[in-house]
């Protein structure tokens, strides 16, 4: 029986489709981001579902450590006991039972310089 070119390409294209939806799934890179400040509030997606994921925030003061599970797409919303001020530099390190990872990083605000004598009015 012959086998038409349309049922080829289409079976053809449909392979291809469900194939890049496959890949763009599974390559997908976990990300955090900063959900809050007072208490420090992290979101995150990207995990795998129902992975055990744990935090760990830093700044140069302390470090507090948290887990949770990501949810069924994959994501996660978690409150550390930590009031950041308002320029602290902060490092978020999330890593994943099935080896997600992701990081969050903020840096301290930059302080304007103080005039300086002789510039800027006359």
């Amino acid at each position: 029986m012959p086998i038409s070119v349309a049922a080829v390409l289409t079976s053809l294209f449909l392979g291809l489709t469900a194939g890049a939806e496959a890949t763009s799934s599974r390559t997908r890179l976990p990300i955090l981001k900063l959900a809050g400040a007072a208490p420090l509030a992290i979101e995150g997606r990207g995990f795998a579902a129902g992975e055990v994921v744990r935090l760990v925030a830093e700044t140069r003061e302390l470090r507090r450590t948290r887990t949770v599970i990501a949810s069924v797409k994959g994501s996660l919303r978690i409150r550390f006991e930590l009031r950041l001020p308002r320029c602290a530099e902060l490092t978020v390190r999330a890593t994943g039972s099935l080896g997600s990872r992701a990081v969050l990083h903020r840096s301290a605000c930059k302080r304007p310089k103080p005039p300086q004598p002789g510039r800027g009015e006359s």
